[in-house]
C-alpha cells in the first residue's frame, strides 16, 4: 500500500513539471485552462474542480436522495453538465454556487422519476427497505439545502462556500475576488434570511450550523473521482461512449431543462419589448397638450426721478448655476502594472516573450532551469522512500511484538491454572493428613501409613511454592513483552511522522519546482525587458537582493489619469466629480470622460497637492502610460444659487481675503434712490463672484463701485451697465 502511496506521489509531481502547479487558482481559472486546452492540463484543472467541490455537490445530492447510489448518479451527472455547460457560466468565479443549484436540480429530476418508477412498479415498501441506512441523510437537512438554493446569488455563494466547503471568509472572499468586508456583510444578511425562513419552517436556531457540522460525512470514493474526470474528458471530446445509461440520462434530461429556461427567458423580453415598443408609439400619437393661454402683457413701471447724488455702478443679485472647476495637469499611468521577479536562481532554460507581448493570465514567461531545485526534488524522493520503507520496517516489527506480547500472556494464564492445581492438591493432602493423624490416634492404622500422608503433604506444599514462583516469573515476562509493544507502537507513530514530514518535503520541493516557471499575473502587454535577459543567461533570486526586474508587465484595457489638486480645491474634491481630459497626443478636439475615483487621503508635502485618480477605458489602446494632457474637474455644482459680484463687498469696505464661508458682513443695497447698508451671510466665494445666504433677495440691486463719498444713506445715482450674468 505504501509502494502505491509513494507511485501516485510520483504521477502527481511528473503532472505538475508538465502541467503546472494548479494550487492557487481560482475556479474560473481552473474552467478556463479546461475549456481552452486540450492536452493533460485540461483533465488536471477539472480534477481540480472535482476535488476542490466534489464533497460539497455530494452532500447536497444525497441532501434530496436517500439512495446513496442515485445520489453518485446525480453526482456524476452534475460534473457532466459542468463538463458541456462551463462556457455559459457567467460569473466563474461562483462555480461553487453555480454547482449546488444544478446538483440539488438534477437531485431533485432524479427523485422525481425514481418516485414515478417506484408508482408503477407498486414495490415502493420493499424497496425503501433495501435501502442502504447506514448512508441516510436527516430529511431536515434536505429542507435547509433548499432555502440555501433559494437564496439570491450574493448571498448563496459565501454560504456555499463558508457552509458547505468550509472555506474561512478570508478564502471565500480571495475565491469570489471580493473584499472580505464584504464576504462579512453578505453572510451576516444571508445568515439573517436563513435564521427567518427557517424559523417558519419550525427549525431550531441552530440548524444552519448543521449542514456545516456535518460536511465532513460526504467524503467522496476515490474510484468515483475518477470515473467523473474520465466521463467528463470523453463528454468533451464527443465520445459518449462509456456513460452509464441514468448519468447520460439525468445530464441530457437537465441541460435541455437549461436550454428550455433560457428560450422563455428570452421569449419573455421579447415580448416586453414589443409591449413597450408598441406603448411609445400610442404614447407619441396621443393628443397633445393644448398650450397655455398668453398672459397678458405686465404694465411697466414709471420711471422714478432720479435724486441727486454720485452716479456709481450697479448689478442686480441674481439666481445661477453654481459651479466650481479647476484645471490641473495630468498624467496617465496602468491601471494595473507588476515586476516581475526570479524566486529561485539559476539559468534561462526558455524565454517566450519580449517586450510589446500580448500575453495572457496563466502564460508562461520565463523558464528557469535551477541545479538547487532539481538537487532538492530528488533528496525529497530519496527521504519519502526512505521514510516509507523505515516505516515498513518498524511495522513489522511491532506485529512481531504483539505476537510475543500474546504468547506471554497465555504462558502466564498456562502458569495461573498450574499455581491452582497445586493449591487444590495441597489442600487435599492436608485433609488426607489430618484423617490419618486421627486414625493413628484411635489405634486404628500403624504410624508408618500416617508418615506417608504427612510426606505426601509436604510434597504438595512444596509444589505450591514452586508454581507460584513460575507465576511470578510468567508475569514479569508478560510485562516485558507489553513494553516492548509500546516501544514498537512510539516507533511505528515516529516513523509515520517522519514519512508526513517526507511527503511535505516532496511537496514543498514541487512548488519550488513550479516556481521556476514565472507565469502572467494577469493579461497584459510587456513594456519591460531586463537587459541580457536571453536564454541561457543566469538570473538570480529576488530573495538576495538587489535584483532587476526580468520583466514589467502592464493592463492595457484601463488607465490611471494621475491629477495632482492644489490645497484649495482639496476640499471641494469628491468621489464622482465629473472629470474631462484632453490627452496632448490625441489632439484638442479629443476629450475623455471620467468621473474622480479615488482620493489620497494625505498631502504630499514637497508640493502640496492632494493625488486623485481617474479611471479610463481604454478603447483601442490610444492611451499609454506616460502621456501627458490636461484635466478639468467640476468640484462643485448647484442650482438656483443667489450670487453678487465680490465687488459689491469690496464697494462695502469688506476685505475678501479675510472672507470665510458662512461669515456676516454687509454689502450697500440701492433702495429708494439710497445706499443702504444691508447685513448679509456668504457661502462660498470663487472667480468674482459671492454666494448670499442671508440678507438679500433675488432682484434687489447693490453697489459694486468703490467709492469713499458713499455711506449708510447717501443719496446716489444709477450708472447703466449690463446685469451679472
Amino acid at each position: 500500500m505504501r509502494k502505491r502511496a509513494v507511485g501516485s506521489y510520483v504521477d502527481g509531481f511528473r503532472t505538475l513539471f508538465e502541467v503546472g502547479t494548479l494550487t492557487g487558482l481560482s475556479d474560473g481559472q481552473l474552467l478556463e485552462r479546461y475549456l481552452r486546452r486540450g492536452d493533460d492540463s485540461a483533465e488536471a484543472a477539472f480534477r481540480a474542480l472535482v476535488d476542490r467541490h466534489g464533497p460539497m455537490v455530494l452532500r447536497a445530492c444525497r441532501g434530496v436522495l436517500r439512495d446513496p447510489h442515485a445520489a453518485e448518479d446525480a453526482f456524476q451527472a452534475t460534473f457532466l453538465i459542468l463538463a458541456r455547460k462551463g462556457g455559459s457560466i457567467q460569473k466563474r468565479d461562483s462555480v461553487a454556487s453555480w454547482l449546488f443549484g444544478v446538483a440539488r436540480r438534477v437531485a431533485i429530476r432524479s427523485d422525481a422519476r425514481h418516485r414515478r418508477r417506484l408508482a408503477r412498479e407498486r414495490q415502493g415498501v420493499a424497496m425503501d427497505e433495501a435501502i442502504d441506512r447506514s448512508t441516510e441523510i436527516p430529511e431536515s437537512l434536505g429542507e435547509i439545502q433548499a432555502e440555501v438554493d433559494r437564496l439570491p446569488e450574493r448571498y448563496r455563494a459565501p454560504i456555499v462556500l463558508c457552509y458547505l466547503e468550509g472555506l474561512t471568509q478570508e478564502e471565500a472572499a480571495a475565491r469570489l475576488r471580493l473584499p472580505a468586508s464584504t464576504v462579512r456583510v453578505r453572510l451576516f444578511r444571508a445568515r439573517a434570511r436563513l435564521r427567518d425562513r427557517l424559523d417558519r419552517r419550525g427549525f431550531s436556531p441552530g440548524s444552519l450550523t448543521a449542514i456545516a457540522v456535518r460536511r465532513a460525512d460526504a467524503m467522496i470514493p476515490a474510484p468515483l473521482v475518477d470515473e467523473t474526470v474520465r466521463a467528463a474528458i470523453r463528454l468533451a471530446a464527443g465520445q459518449a461512449a462509456g456513460l452509464s445509461a441514468p448519468v447520460a440520462a439525468l445530464a441530457e434530461g437537465m441541460i435541455r431543462v437549461m436550454f428550455l429556461a433560457k428560450l422563455k427567458f428570452a421569449a419573455a423580453l421579447l415580448a416586453a419589448l414589443s409591449c413597450a415598443s408598441v406603448w411609445m408609439i400610442a404614447t407619441a400619437a396621443g393628443p397633445k397638450t393644448p398650450p397655455a393661454p398668453a398672459q397678458p402683457p405686465v404694465e411697466a413701471k414709471k420711471p422714478q426721478p432720479k435724486p441727486k447724488g454720485p452716479e456709481v455702478a450697479v448689478e442686480v443679485a441674481r439666481r445661477s448655476k453654481w459651479e466650481r472647476t479647476t484645471h490641473q495637469p495630468t498624467t496617465l499611468q496602468a491601471f494595473d502594472s507588476v515586476d516581475v521577479y526570479a524566486r529561485f536562481s539559476g539559468y534561462v532554460s526558455e524565454l517566450k516573450v519580449d517586450i510589446g507581448s500580448a500575453v495572457k493570465e496563466g502564460d508562461v514567461l520565463v523558464e528557469i532551469q535551477s541545479p538547487e531545485v532539481i538537487a532538492a526534488v530528488a533528496k525529497a524522493l530519496a527521504e519519502m522512500a526512505r521514510a516509507e520503507a523505515r516505516l515498513t520496517k518498524v511495522q513489522a516489527g511491532l506485529r512481531v511484538a504483539l505476537a510475543a506480547a500474546d504468547l506471554e500472556h497465555s504462558k502466564v494464564e498456562a502458569a495461573d491454572a498450574a499455581w491452582k492445581v497445586a493449591v487444590a492438591s495441597r489442600d487435599y493432602r492436608d485433609k488426607q493428613f489430618h484423617r490419618m493423624s486421627d486414625l493413628s490416634a484411635r489405634n486404628a492404622i500403624a504410624q508408618g501409613v500416617v508418615d506417608d500422608a504427612k510426606d505426601r503433604y509436604e510434597s504438595a506444599s512444596a509444589a505450591v511454592f514452586t508454581a507460584e514462583a513460575q507465576r511470578k516469573v510468567a508475569r514479569g515476562a508478560e510485562v516485558e513483552a507489553r513494553v516492548k509493544v509500546l516501544a514498537a507502537e512510539a516507533d511505528s507513530s515516529e516513523s509515520e511522522a517522519e514519512l508526513k514530514i517526507a511527503q511535505a518535503g516532496l511537496r514543498s520541493a514541487a512548488v519550488a519546482q513550479a516556481g521556476t516557471k514565472i507565469q502572467s499575473p494577469y493579461k497584459g502587454i510587456v513594456v519591460f525587458r531586463r537587459e541580457g535577459l536571453h536564454k541561457g543567461a543566469y538570473v538570480r533570486s529576488a530573495d538576495l537582493g538587489n535584483s532587476a526586474p526580468l520583466l514589467t508587465i502592464v493592463r492595457p484595457d484601463l488607465m490611471r489619469a494621475v491629477i495632482p489638486v492644489p490645497d484649495r480645491d482639496t476640499p471641494y474634491v469628491d468621489v464622482g466629480d465629473p472629470v474631462k481630459i484632453r490627452i496632448d497626443a490625441l489632439g484638442p478636439d479629443t476629450v475623455l470622460e471620467g468621473r474622480v475615483c479615488r482620493t489620497a487621503f494625505g498631502m504630499d508635502i514637497n508640493d502640496r497637492t492632494l493625488r486623485v485618480e481617474v479611471d479610463l477605458p481604454n478603447r483601442g489602446n490610444r492611451l499609454r502610460p506616460g502621456q501627458f494632457g490636461r484635466a478639468e474637474i467640476q468640484l462643485e455644482s448647484r442650482e438656483n444659487v443667489l450670487v453678487i459680484p465680490t465687488a459689491a463687498l469690496s464697494a462695502a469696505g469688506v476685505v475678501l481675503n479675510e472672507l470665510r464661508p458662512g461669515d456676516n458682513t454687509r454689502c450697500l443695497c440701492v433702495r429708494d434712490g439710497r445706499a443702504v447698508a444691508v447685513p448679509i451671510r456668504v457661502g462660498a466665494v470663487y472667480e468674482g463672484r459671492v454666494e448670499i445666504l442671508e440678507g438679500l433677495k433675488e432682484g434687489e440691486t447693490v453697489v459694486v463701485e468703490i467709492n469713499d463719498k458713499i455711506q449708510d444713506g447717501t443719496p446716489i445715482s444709477v450708472r447703466p451697465k449690463s446685469h451679472l450674468q
